[in-house]
């Protein structure tokens, strides 16, 4: 018996170093972060109260807004009229009705 508390016990010592509890650590909290990253089932579309085609809402709103709006894309950078506005009050989004 050469070495005092060298019998291992699934891989660890009965003193495991500072190394081995961090990287217990580490490995628990990866393991808890990809838990959570699990996907979940899909849910039910959203019923909204306007619904309309796609070929509705592009006649609505024109072909520019109807892209950034319906289909994610981007305007050029200062290219909208409102970043010049200055002016307090409500500025509503295109597709949506105007504030009563």
């Amino acid at each position: 018996a050469g070495r005092p508390y060298a019998s291992y016990i699934g891989g660890m010592t009965q003193h495991p170093s500072r190394r081995s509890l961090l990287s217990l650590a580490a490995t628990g909290i990866a393991g808890a972060a990809l838990w959570g990253c699990r996907s979940a089932p899909a849910a039910a579309a959203e019923r909204y109260p306007v619904e309309m085609s796609d070929a509705a809402w592009r006649k609505k709103l024109g072909d520019p807004a109807w892209s950034v709006l319906r289909h994610e894309s981007t305007e050029r950078p200062y290219s909208s009229p409102p970043n010049g506005e200055h002016r307090p009050g409500p500025f509503p989004c295109k597709g949506r009705a105007p504030p009563p």
